[in-house]
Formats: C-alpha cells, sequence, structure tokens
C-alpha cells in the first residue's frame, strides 16, 4: 500500500476548510481505491494528537510529525495566522529547505486587511520566489485542494502502476 502522509494546519475556527480538505482526500482515496490502487492518503491535524498529558509536549509531536513523517504540509489561513500555525509553517518550511520534504502548499483567503504574522509569511514566500495559493470562498478552495490533491498522488499512482506490471512481469511505457 502506497501511503500519503500529509499535515494539515491552520486556525482552530478553520473547521470547514479541514473538513473540505479531508473530503476532498477521502474522496480522492476512493476513486483510486475503485480502480484498483492501493493508495492511503492520511491527514494530519492537531486534532488527531492524543490531548492527554504526557512526558512530550503536544506541540513536539506535531513538530515531530511535520518533520520526519508528513510527505505534504498543507496551510490555510484566513487574514490572521496564529503564533502555532506560524511556528508549524516555519517548521516545516525548515524541514523542507533541509530535507526537500514535506513539499508546502499553502493557502490564504483574500480579506481586506492582513495581520503582520500574515504578511511575513507571504513576503517570505515571496523572496524565495515560491508560491502561494489564495481563494475568494469555500468553493474556489475546494476546486484547487482537488487539483492539489491529484498533483500530489499522480508520481504515487504511476509507482504503483509500474511496482504492479513489474510484479507480474509487464513492461510498462508511461507517456504523456
Amino acid at each position: 500500500m502506497e501511503v500519503i502522509n500529509i499535515f494539515l494546519a491552520g486556525s482552530t475556527k478553520l473547521v470547514k476548510e479541514r473538513e473540505l480538505i479531508r473530503s476532498c482526500a477521502n474522496k480522492l482515496q476512493a476513486d483510486n481505491c475503485a480502480k484498483g490502487r492501493d493508495i492511503a492518503i492520511n491527514i494530519t491535524t492537531f486534532e488527531n494528537f492524543s490531548g492527554a498529558i504526557t512526558d512530550v509536549k503536544a506541540q513536539e509531536q506535531y513538530d515531530d510529525y511535520i518533520h520526519s513523517e508528513a510527505d505534504f504540509a498543507m496551510f490555510v489561513f484566513d487574514n490572521h495566522v496564529g503564533k502555532i500555525s506560524k511556528h508549524e509553517f516555519e517548521v516545516a518550511y525548515d524541514a523542507f529547505c533541509k530535507n526537500k520534504r514535506p513539499s508546502l502548499y499553502i493557502y490564504f483567503q483574500k480579506a481586506e486587511t492582513y495581520s503582520s504574522d500574515y504578511a511575513e509569511i507571504r513576503t517570505l514566500l515571496e523572496h524565495t520566489n515560491n508560491y502561494f495559493q489564495e481563494y475568494e470562498d469555500i468553493y474556489h478552495l475546494s476546486r484547487m485542494i482537488e487539483t492539489h490533491l491529484r498533483e500530489m498522488i499522480e508520481p504515487r499512482i504511476e509507482k504503483i502502476i509500474i511496482d504492479t506490471h513489474k510484479d507480474k512481469g509487464y513492461v510498462t511505457i508511461l507517456s504523456e
């Protein structure tokens, strides 16, 4: 089974946006399973980690997941970037710069005014010639998420097809 791990971050109040991303991932996974492709798309947010008090701080668990397990990190921001979301972005960006993973997808909701943390992240991305996406509303975000999730898993699907054919002794030629 090919497993794709995605860390999803953003404000706790962006519940609809997180649910939308989970729903798009579930649909894409179901579509691929229906075609006989053995893929699991794991979306992990702060909601997936235990709320129990342990000797390891919760934020350290998130940071470790982002740094060592996430293939992709998706950030959804409205006009404000909270302290924790900013920290998680910095962890993911640092991991990407050092290890070339996780790949980052950043979505900003268009707004009239923005916080200074929001501006810092946008400026960093612009100065490093990296991209972010702006979305108008939940429907616009939905279209972008579907496209980007497909981009994420296409290379994995090709690998599954090639590996399956190798196992069966076939020669596979992929062309565009």
